[in-house]
């Protein structure tokens, strides 16, 4: 079903171009030594929360192995991930050894040893990439038995694409440790897929299991002339041999492709893609679409992706992405970290259909799934020019609070906010429209409100605009933060009549810091 594009289009993109035109913050320098004044009650940590669940690490992240590994071992990164019913969780470790010839990426489980009371590895994997950069390891029930594979997945030295799939072994001849085998391996100059199929409810509450998802290989068809053919080969799982088998390999003949850009993307690189995908593109076709306007804006240049839908905004840091080949013509496979929780990570796959056409899936978030069609120049330039985005001249930091216990932490890019009503956390961003927004992004939650849209993760979002004030006297400097619940629309920045909630921060300053503030 193509979805038009009108008003409300443009109302999508204002929204998203909130968080894609703006930029980055840089953190504000803190000096040490000052007391902030009144400290958080009981029950609120004045520490980061890290969300659980991340499915991509990139090799700048700072989570550390649990275990230590032998000298030499190039360390890349670690998954902590539940792969048994015990507790703590397990860590996956993603190394390199440096006596191997072939260079390749390698897995390391690691599980706590209640008796030594440490970490240690009970099993490694060798997988076919070896290419960092372009490294990813999840974990996903494939075979629909509510035990979870582990799914590494990168390029090899010809940059083809690559995916290993390792199976948890029950009985081992080390007794009940944690080790994996191999039940699928491949490499191709096209593309590698999981076909993920829909499950019964019956699954989804443990009375049962689920189907198996097969994989599709596709590779280019050398037996012909043109480029735009490619060869599909089946894999499907067989429980009795405990593996995948492939069933049936069939070519794909080309269609005819009558604009030359798009032929082109068959053989160009990377950054020719990307530039391709550079702007905002609207969701036309997919599951679940109601009756807002769903965007996917893609910015190469300083290099992030904003997902948006109604009120719910997603915004990614884009690390890297590689071309391949899909059924439907060429794309990029993509990592992205969120840009407010660093820890959210996802995979995110574009097909180019056609000039105007892309196919979108990613992995962790299946609700932004579908066909996606480009915005028109017009609409964008006509948003762009009415829209001035930009960064409010003041930063949040420390703990505001009022007469009626409520606090409201942030700690960058966390928040914590508290009231007798409710205890909310999560991610926040502060940015400059007609007036600067706090956007709260919550993760964790006692309660949610009746107004809010909540994704399917569990998340949802609040805005509010913000009144801020300093006032500086000799021993101190007061902080006054006036929040207004708002929604952003078309038109711009729209109050909600909620109350207005004042909070305040002392900041006590040390005598030679009295002395500077002068």
């Amino acid at each position: 079903m193509r979805r038009s594009v009108g008003v409300a289009v443009v109302a999508a993109i204002a929204g998203s171009l909130i968080l894609s035109c703006s930029h980055p913050v840089e953190e504000a320098t803190q000096t040490r030594g000052r007391e902030i004044v009144p400290e958080a009650g009981d029950g609120i940590v004045l520490a980061r929360q890290e969300s659980a669940g991340m499915s991509i690490q990139g090799e700048e992240d700072e989570t550390s192995p649990r275990v230590e590994l032998d000298e030499g071992i190039l360390f890349i990164s670690a998954l902590d991930a539940n792969l048994d019913i015990d507790e703590p969780e397990e860590q996956i470790v993603v190394v390199k050894r440096p006596d191997d010839p072939e260079d390749r990426v390698r897995l390391l489980v690691t599980d706590f040893d209640t008796l030594r009371s440490t970490y240690r590895v009970t099993w490694e994997g060798v997988t076919r990439a070896t290419n960092v950069r372009t490294f990813a390891v999840y974990t996903s029930d494939l075979i629909g038995d509510h035990q979870d594979e582990i799914v590494a997945v990168g390029t090899d030295n010809e940059g083809h694409q690559t995916m290993n799939v390792f199976r948890r072994q029950l009985a081992t001849d080390t007794g009940t440790e944690l080790s994996y085998r191999e039940i699928f391996a491949a490499a191709a100059d096209g593309s590698i897929e999981i076909d993920d199929r829909p499950r019964s409810d019956a699954y989804r509450t443990l009375q049962s299991n689920g189907v198996s998802f097969p994989i599709q290989v596709y590779r280019r068809n050398n037996e012909t002339e043109t480029p735009l053919d490619l060869i599909v080969t089946d894999w499907v799982w067989r429980a009795a041999e405990g593996h995948y088998t492939a069933t049936r390999t069939v070519p794909i003949p080309a269609v005819q492709v009558q604009e030359e850009q798009l032929r082109e993307l068959y053989n160009a690189d990377a950054d020719a893609v990307e530039g391709f995908l550079g702007g905002p593109w609207f969701r036309a076709t997919g599951e679940d679409i109601g009756g807002a306007v769903e965007l996917a804006f893609f910015d190469p240049d300083r290099r992030e992706v904003v997902l948006y839908q109604g009120d719910t905004q997603e915004r990614y840091e884009w690390l890297n992405s590689y071309k391949t080949l899909y059924a439907g013509g060429p794309g990029l496979w993509m990592n992205l970290r969120n840009d407010v929780l660093g820890t959210v990570r996802r995979q995110l796959s574009v097909t180019v259909e056609g000039l105007d056409t892309i196919s979108v899936s990613v992995e962790g978030a299946e609700y932004w799934d579908g066909r996606y069609q480009r915005m028109t120049p017009a609409i964008q330039a006509g948003v762009v020019r009415r829209l001035a985005i930009g960064r409010p001249s003041f930063e949040l930091s420390g703990v505001y609070t009022n007469e009626n216990d409520v606090e409201l932490l942030f700690d960058r890019p966390r928040f914590r906010f508290r009231t007798r009503d409710f205890d909310w956390s999560g991610g926040y961003n502060l940015i400059l429209l007609d007036e600067p927004i706090l956007e709260l992004k919550v993760t964790d939650y006692d309660l949610v409100p009746r107004t809010a849209n909540q994704r399917e993760d569990g998340s949802f979002s609040v805005r509010y605009a913000v009144d801020y004030s300093e006032q500086t006297a000799t021993d101190r400097i007061l902080r006054r933060l006036t929040l207004q619940p708002i929604e952003i629309t078309v038109d711009g920045i729209r109050r909600t009549g909620g109350l207005s909630l004042i909070l305040e921060q002392v900041e006590e300053l040390q005598p030679d810091q009295a002395a500077d503030a002068q």
